[in-house]
């Protein structure tokens, strides 16, 4: 997913990667004001989304499941998985994992589960080692080097 169109820019010595997207992607997207000006930024949930599609931009696996660990509190779970549901299946099968790990209750996760895939899906995409399969979510648990 994505277009393959990214930069790298450094502000105030921090690294910015801009990351041009596909149209179908433009969702979860809210204005705010910063030091006087009004900028768009995705919401927690699609910030999350992105994080799953993208982990190599997030602090990789590790990164994306602080990220779950720390916005558990703050989910809208319902938003989450609408837009999840917008996306290819592999991020379903891996948001579905992030979130029973997280302890959020089978019952809330059944549209995801229902999504189906032929193969296992890898949980860090940028990392061919092989570990565990998760049957339930279809996902190749690879996080080890």
């Amino acid at each position: 997913m994505g277009g393959s169109n990214n930069a790298l820019s450094i502000i105030n010595e921090t690294k910015y990667h801009f990351i041009q997207v596909a149209p179908q992607e433009y969702f979860g997207i809210q204005q705010i004001w910063l030091d006087g000006v009004q900028i768009f930024v995705t919401n927690l949930e699609k910030t999350l989304v992105d994080a799953l599609i993208r982990p190599r931009y997030c602090g990789g696996v590790a990164g994306v499941s602080a990220a779950f660990e720390e916005a558990s509190s703050k989910l809208n779970v319902e938003k989450l998985i609408n837009y999840a549901e917008k996306c290819d299946v592999a991020v379903s099968k891996r948001l579905g994992w992030y979130l029973e790990k997280n302890g959020f209750a089978e019952a809330n996760l059944a549209p995801l589960l229902s999504r189906t895939t032929s193969s296992f899906i890898r949980l860090d995409p940028t990392n061919n080692t092989l570990g565990s399969y998760n049957k339930k979510w279809m996902v190749n648990e690879n996080l080890f080097d």
